[in-house]
């Protein structure tokens, strides 16, 4: 009886065989199986060309020709393969196996990978600088303010000082003045009183 998305998967494979699919299959994927025009193929590969390709409006480079130095590159033909190569290049496509599919994606990723670690060398360095840059001018006007409060200290101490001194010798020299008029007063009188004595 048959039913609707009922599927038996004995019937199932052995009409596929008869078909010749699983056959087709099987040759399609010991062959070519990856299919890319040139343009699509180099433009997600291009992480593994040697040099960026700088494209303008009016000039389209030749696809085919970077696609061919890009493989010979990363998979040079090999005549001894009983396979025969793992790529070539038609008019209007790239041909490549299965295997060296998964081995061009592999180099892909690790090159995309060293790039990215490169990526966040430099954003981590940059915010590094940055914080560095930041508490370097918060420690400059740190220090700058401290020297700026103990500048004003020792200069507020020099001028107490210097006023202190200004006072120790006024009352100082004072003092001296006082004793050397006292002095001066004391022989007057006594010089007075001799000379009143006399008189």
């Amino acid at each position: 009886c048959k039913d609707p998305q009922k599927f038996d998967s004995l019937d199932v494979l052995r009409q596929l065989r008869c078909a010749g699919m699983l056959a087709a299959i099987r040759i399609r994927a010991s062959g070519y199986s990856v299919r890319r025009t040139p343009k699509e193929f180099y433009k997600r590969y291009r992480a593994l060309a040697p040099g960026d390709v700088k494209t303008s409006p009016g000039f389209e480079p030749n696809w085919t020709q970077l696609c061919k130095q890009l493989l010979q590159r990363i998979a040079p033909i090999d005549d001894k393969d009983p396979l025969g190569p793992a790529w070539q290049i038609g008019r209007t496509q790239v041909f490549l196996r299965e295997c060296l599919q998964r081995r061009i994606d592999g180099m892909v990723l690790e090159a995309v990978r060293s790039k990215i670690v490169i990526v966040q060398a430099v954003w981590r360095g940059y915010c590094v600088k940055r914080i560095y840059r930041t508490l370097r001018a918060t420690a400059m006007l740190a220090q700058a303010r401290v020297k700026t409060k103990i500048a004003t200290v020792r200069l507020k101490r020099l001028i107490e000082e210097k006023r202190a001194a200004t006072k120790i010798q006024a009352v100082s020299r004072g003092t001296k003045r006082r004793k050397q008029f006292l002095r001066t007063r004391i022989a007057a009188v006594r010089v007075q009183s001799r000379i009143r004595g006399w008189l």
